[in-house]
């Protein structure tokens, strides 16, 4: 490689850079934008769905345990 190639691939210019910065605020904006029951909820749909894949034993106990603790404790939120 020659100076001139190596000097041309140094990275991103200014304007990609500055279109990178942009973008994430973008990310980060629609992020806190989502609320705590969206957020919520989408937990609990991902606990659910990962349960429906499990064996049918495994299944059967994890959807009584849900169950169990979402009737005693409605407060916490589910996590995977």
């Amino acid at each position: 490689m020659t100076s001139n190639e190596s000097s041309k691939h140094a990275g991103f210019s200014a304007e990609e850079r500055a279109a990178m910065k942009e973008h994430a605020q973008e990310l980060k904006k629609a992020a806190r934008k989502t609320s705590q029951a969206e957020k919520e909820a989408e937990a609990r749909q991902d606990v659910l769905a990962k349960i429906a894949e499990m064996r049918d034993s495994d299944r059967v106990m994890a959807e009584r345990v849900h169950a169990v603790v979402t009737a005693a404790a409605p407060a916490l939120a589910p996590k995977l």
